[in-house]
């Protein structure tokens, strides 16, 4: 699947032993003074001495760091301009080339690689400065702010971007320039549009009305036939059912009781005479 696999493995592995001797060395030689590279110039020499392509060029380097006189000498063009570097610089499968690889281990990522539109084949989703440059590039043909608080946006691409036309998702930062700056660079502006969020409530409301109504109408249903047959109601047009549930409230509230000590009567004793205390 991979043509770069097994010339990565085995870079690999060269590479971590030359990083362990390096650090080795290092640490044998603390306090001796004898070598003042670092680690990262130690590692570019070890990794690219052998290459018949590279090696240290004091002609097109000039003066400066060995990793940047390597550079230079596989890379003129992108070492002159790694300052100014532009998307359209970048290939379309960038990180998928050894010549890439090797750039990045000598001089690390410049700031508009980390725009790297493709790694094997699969989109990356775009930062908030990258679709800002792309932007001021002219590679922006439509923008769409979706969201409740609208900081999403999908973010059209032209065909002359790098990697292509596509869409991408961008996470939106609340910045009162961004307007202008997609305006004055001829970029379509696309409202949020409410409708989807709409369609998505209606279907939420119908999903519980539809588990929940059934056993609303259960649970109706058995209330009411429970107070019919346990508990019927007199019926109201008829005098003869009403005066007996009304002869029935007055016996229970006759049973009620509000007596009080002070005023409770005491049973007679044998002369007929009440109790002491008695009323």
């Amino acid at each position: 699947m991979n043509q770069y696999a097994d010339d990565d493995f085995d870079l690999g592995i060269k590479q971590f032993m030359i990083e362990q001797a390096i650090q080795q060395d290092m640490e044998d030689n603390i306090g001796k003074g004898q070598d003042n590279k670092s680690y990262d110039e130690k590692l570019a020499e070890e990794l690219f001495k052998d290459d018949g392509h590279g090696g240290v060029h004091d002609d097109a380097g000039g003066a400066g760091q060995p990793e940047h006189r390597l550079a230079h000498g596989r890379y003129p063009k992108v070492v002159d301009e790694r300052d100014m570097i532009v998307t359209a610089d970048i290939v379309e499968d960038a990180f998928t080339t050894d010549a890439m690889e090797e750039y990045m281990t000598t001089l690390g990522e410049p700031a508009s690689l980390s725009t790297a539109w493709r790694v094997e084949d699969t989109l990356k989703e775009l930062s908030y400065t990258q679709m800002w440059t792309l932007a001021a590039e002219g590679h922006v043909q439509r923008v769409r702010v979706y969201g409740p608080d609208e900081r999403a946006a999908m973010v059209q691409l032209r065909d002359s971007a790098p990697g292509g036309a596509r869409t991408c998702k961008v996470v939106m930062l609340p910045d009162p320039d961004l307007t202008p700056h997609l305006v004055k660079h001829g970029v379509e502006l696309v409202a949020p549009s409410y409708e989807e969020e709409r369609s998505v409530q209606q279907a939420f409301t119908i999903q519980i009305l539809r588990f929940t109504a059934p056993f609303m109408f259960i649970t109706a249903l058995f209330w009411l036939l429970h107070t019919w047959l346990l508990d019927p109601l007199p019926d109201a047009f008829s005098p003869r059912q009403m005066l007996r549930h009304r002869r029935e409230l007055m016996l229970v509230a006759s049973k009620l009781s509000f007596r009080s000590p002070a005023k409770e009567v005491r049973p007679a004793d044998a002369e007929g005479g009440l109790l002491e205390g008695g009323c």
